[in-house]
């Protein structure tokens, strides 16, 4: 099939959206910062580390994923809170990660980085990414690449586990992810 070119006009359209869509993002990044430069969390939220372990690999791997529920989610009802669970242990397990404890860190996953020292951290969910990052930016953009802390671990973003029930379509993209995550892991010093 022939290729279709765009005319100048619809090419410059484009990049004039393009401009427009940044110049919205960093705008929102920056109103919805506080004033220390972190995201406000939402109220009554609960952030979740848990640390899992690659034990086949040559050092033991450590995996710190974080996870963001609150009310009028999914997580409020005990039975899909558990089946989410279950779904993120068995998707970790794939790739050789297995779950090795679990605690709750509240709204200072810097501290549960410092002391688990994770070779890589999953942030399952748009809320736990943006908190992460401190970025106001969508799933879709945090999705798909890999991030810095400083000079902590990389972080890879990921859809939350109890999204994933309910739209399955999208459990390839968050497959591609844990691969994305795994490669990290084993590229981390």
């Amino acid at each position: 099939l022939p290729v279709r070119q765009s005319s100048p006009v619809e090419a410059g359209a484009r990049a004039q959206l393009a401009v427009a869509a940044t110049r919205a993002r960093s705008a929102n990044s920056s109103e919805n910062r506080s004033a220390r430069g972190t995201v406000t969390p939402v109220p009554g939220s609960t952030v979740r580390c848990a640390l899992y372990t690659d034990a086949s690999a040559p050092s033991e791997r450590r995996w710190l994923v974080v996870t963001e529920s609150g009310p009028g989610r999914n997580d409020d009802d005990p039975v899909k809170a558990e089946q989410a669970q279950r779904l993120l242990d068995a998707m970790l397990r794939a790739v050789g990660a297995h779950r090795k404890e679990r605690g709750r860190a509240g709204a200072d996953i810097a501290s549960a980085i410092a002391q688990n020292r994770p070779h890589v951290v999953l942030a399952a969910g748009r809320a736990a990414g943006q908190r992460l990052l401190e970025s106001r930016e969508p799933l879709n953009v945090l999705r798909g690449r890999l991030h810095r802390l400083d000079d902590a671990a990389p972080v890879i973003v990921t859809y939350h586990p109890a999204y994933l029930l309910r739209a399955p379509a999208h459990k390839r993209g968050a497959w591609d992810d844990l691969l994305r995550a795994a490669a990290a892991a084993g590229e981390s010093p």
